[in-house]
């Protein structure tokens, strides 16, 4: 698989810094930085899993980035495949999709780290299914649910952010937020061909998962950590101008704190 190189001017993550919660919509006025519980259950994983290579697969601006020991910034987790499943799926390619998502992060995580010998001690399968779960549409929908939000998180990225010995691996993600659907904003940017529409939001927040390299057992409560702040744009590039020093800090002070 072809590993996509990363254009800095694609993205740049920007640190949450002062907190101010006066501003923010919903119960984030009162509690800018918290945690929250998602509970998954089994029917999920399938579901999340499809979503996972489908990120891993296909073309356009990644949305998946790896940030560990040795990178000075965030590097794209995203291959060029040539397999692709329809919508009416067996068991067997369900089995399938799962092999190949681990085949393909694997060689992504080598390729574009550079440390392959300390990835080939990770339990794979257990950070396939961690990954793919904390990446899932419900985490988005819970924090938004507790917050009193709507129920989305707009132009969702994704870091995976790992370091120490043995690895911890856990996920950022990072989306716009909005209260109601009139704080909602239409964003016309120029892609390839035309022109496409995206939404944004006058908030930004960053979600943290737990350890995705240890199993996550169904109907079991997993907390996850958020911040939020007013976004500087409308798209993700733009609202996290200067977060690549706090990723950089994080995995060299081995320090989760770092972020929240």
């Amino acid at each position: 698989a072809e590993v996509q190189q990363l254009d800095l001017k694609q993205l740049s993550l920007s640190s949450v810094g002062e907190l101010d919660g006066s501003d923010l919509p919903g119960l984030l006025r009162t509690e800018p930085r918290g945690s929250f519980e998602v509970k998954f259950e089994s029917f999920m994983r399938m579901e999340a899993h499809k979503d996972l290579l489908d990120m891993l697969l296909l073309g356009g601006s990644p949305r998946l980035f790896l940030m560990c020991p040795g990178l000075a910034e965030p590097v794209p987790l995203q291959c060029k495949g040539p397999v692709a499943f329809d919508d009416t799926q067996s068991e067997a390619q369900h089995l399938a999709e799962r092999r190949l998502t681990e085949r393909l992060l694997f060689t992504a995580l080598i390729a574009v780290a550079g440390v392959g010998r300390s990835f080939r001690d990770v339990e794979v399968s257990s950070l396939i299914d961690g990954l793919a779960l904390a990446a899932s549409r419900g985490v988005g929908l819970n924090f938004a649910q507790a917050q009193r939000l709507l129920p989305l998180v707009l132009q969702p990225t994704f870091v995976l952010v790992c370091f120490g010995n043995p690895l911890e691996f856990r996920l950022l993600t990072y989306g716009f937020i909005a209260e109601s659907l009139d704080q909602v904003l239409a964003t016309e940017r120029e892609a390839s061909g035309g022109e496409s529409e995206s939404m944004s939001a006058p908030w930004i927040t960053r979600l943290l998962s737990p350890e995705l390299a240890v199993p996550w057992e169904d109907d079991s409560a997993c907390t996850f950590r958020y911040v939020a702040q007013a976004a500087n744009g409308r798209s993700i590039a733009e609202s996290m101008a200067s977060d690549v020093a706090v990723l950089r800090s994080t995995v060299d002070l081995l320090q989760w704190s770092e972020l929240f």
